[in-house]
């Protein structure tokens, strides 16, 4: 297939993988079935679909079992049931320059430290090679290590000890040996690929994940434990303690008083709500409003069905208070023949909690130009104290029948990967068409675990732990917001009302320091701050950091960025 000949263009690949996939498994190649274990440092499930294609084309049918995030030791090492039971034809650790844990050195330590730190590092990877080996009996195919993006030291990484750059070469030199002695085991040459592709955008950071540290309360595993003994694991439809539920949650946080569960419907995420609705209320190259900063999981999956997004830039007043530009609003409603337009409430990524007026003001121009609303609420749970959040649905009977809204306990319990929002609909038409979305689909099915997963998170202790977890947020946001303003001169940051995000504008900063924002996100990944680009969010010098973890980290991570990237 030429698709699939060198040079190919990954994007193309990825944006075309499934229709790629069924002319291959169509075209009547008899194929051999093997076995592939991806055991990853980080997410592998593009690795798997790109595979997969160039397998096809060879003659190879390949089935894939992934190791968890970043369980590729614990997998390797512990012998894992389900990757016994899989009896894999082949390993692959898929592992990055993330995963080297003993480097860089500080500059204090001696050579022989350097040494040291090496043979652990190696020793770390042939225990695990030698253990697949004799567990497993296959060919093990292992990456080796590309550069970091940021050289702390300049050309003086290249050979002195204390530096990243020598510390992957020599571990590499060592792979290369092992690999030179032991059949059965290959390397794959992760330097030189990155160095084709480039390691500006190798190391692009907006394609790795943010990872939250927020734990789910107890009461979370325990009941979905109690519902893994039950044999059964086939289809469910919601069950009434799920509705009562989302329907005392709503009451008690939110101040609804008139939920039923006829408005409730089940949705595999918030963005495939979206999707559902913006298929019910527009047409193909349809134009969709948005408020922007933007949050770019609306800009992955509007763009990729087809849509055409519009922005109505939010706009700073004079006390650094994110604000509704309502008469730009309206002006991009008249002159794009806008339709159906997406509100987040609270806002990601500024954080903004709206009060009740801006929420009504919006939904007077909306009503105006006859104009639906998808209001995506997920953050909802997360207002830090002070700040209330008020339904977008609750304004008005007009705003009640015109808007779309989608939540889940996700954000706020960290139940991401359990998959499970809901919808809420009061308008019968809206509510039937976005339901048969779903439906035709089959995209919307139950998942039963995330089912007990949100009715333990909507209880008292839900509501206690949610409580709690504002406090350590506001606690986290003050401290960074403090030191940012004493510590970061030319870094300016509107403090949020919700959510557990910064928006950092860096411009200023950038602009006296000389350096592009690329620069200064790498120079923080370098020393351990994994924060994410700002600029898919459409801010032009920014960066989006998660500050949901402990506050000891919280306070090592900006200690770090004092000593090691905001320097004068």
């Amino acid at each position: 297939m030429k698709e699939l000949e060198y040079p190919f263009d990954s994007s193309f690949l990825l944006k075309n993988r499934r229709k790629i996939r069924r002319a291959l498994l169509a075209d009547g190649t008899l194929r051999m079935e093997k076995r592939i274990a991806i055991l990853g440092g980080s997410t592998t499930n593009d690795i798997a679909s790109m595979l997969e294609l160039f397998l096809l084309q060879e003659g190879i049918a390949p089935v894939f079992y992934q190791s968890e995030y970043a369980q590729y030791w614990q997998d390797a090492m512990f012998d894992n049931p389900e990757l016994l039971e899989f009896h894999p034809d082949l390993i692959f650790i898929h592992t990055t320059v993330r995963n080297i844990t003993e480097a860089p050195l500080p500059l204090s330590a001696a050579p022989e430290e350097a040494e040291a730190a090496l043979e652990r590092q190696m020793a770390h990877f042939t225990q695990m090679w030698e253990h697949l080996e004799q567990t497993y009996h296959c060919p093990i195919l292992q990456n080796n290590f590309e550069f970091p993006a940021y050289r702390l030291m300049g050309n003086r990484e290249a050979w002195d000890c204390h530096g990243m750059v020598w510390f992957v070469n020599e571990l590499n030199r060592r792979f290369a040996q092992y690999a030179a002695s032991h059949t059965d085991f290959y390397l794959h040459d992760i330097q030189y690929l990155s160095a084709c592709y480039g390691l500006d955008a190798w190391q692009d950071s907006t394609y790795w994940y943010l990872y939250k540290y927020a734990l789910a309360l107890p009461a979370i595993p325990e009941a979905i434990i109690q519902r893994t003994k039950h044999p059964a694991y086939g289809y469910f439809d919601p069950s009434a303690a799920y509705y009562d539920g989302i329907i005392n949650w709503q009451k008690t946080r939110n101040g609804v008083n008139d939920l039923t569960k006829e408005c409730i419907g089940y949705e595999n995420g918030v963005l495939g709500g979206v999707v559902s609705a913006l298929k019910v209320l527009c047409s193909n190259g349809d134009s969709v409003l948005l408020q922007s900063p933007t949050y770019i999981g609306f800009t992955h999956c509007i763009e990729d069905n087809g849509w055409n997004i519009v922005l109505n830039p939010l706009v700073l007043d004079e006390e650094g208070i994110w604000r509704i530009d309502y008469e730009d609003m309206e002006e991009k409603i008249v002159q794009n023949k806008i339709h159906a337009a997406v509100f987040c409430s609270p806002h990601n990524p500024t954080g903004r909690v709206w009060e009740r007026w801006e929420i009504e003001k919006a939904m007077e121009i909306y009503q105006k130009h006859d104009v639906y609303v998808i209001s995506d609420e997920i953050w909802s749970d997360l207002t830090l104290p002070g700040y209330q959040h008020i339904p977008t649905q609750s304004v008005s009977e007009d705003a009640k029948n015109r808007t779309i809204a989608l939540y889940a306990p996700s954000k706020t319990f960290n139940l991401a990967g359990l998959i499970g929002s809901y919808h809420i609909i009061y308008n019968s038409y809206l509510r039937d068409r976005v339901c048969m979305e779903g439906k035709m689909t089959h995209y919307n099915s139950m998942n039963v675990l995330s089912m007990h997963a949100l009715i333990a998170a909507y209880s008292k202790e839900g509501m206690e732990w949610v409580d709690e977890l504002r406090t350590v947020l506001d606690t986290n946001i003050s401290y960074a917001m403090e030191f940012i303003r004493r510590e970061f001169p030319g870094v300016s940051v509107s403090r949020p009302q919700g959510t557990y995000m910064l928006f950092l504008d860096c411009t200023d900063w950038c602009e006296a320091h000389h350096q592009t924002i690329e620069e200064l996100q790498r120079a923080g990944m370098e020393v351990g701050v994994i924060w994410q680009d700002g600029r898919p969010f459409h801010g032009a010098c920014h960066i989006r950091m998660n500050l949901a973890l402990p506050h000891s980290r919280v306070k090592e991570a900006f200690e770090r960025l004092k000593q090691y990237v905001f320097l004068d």
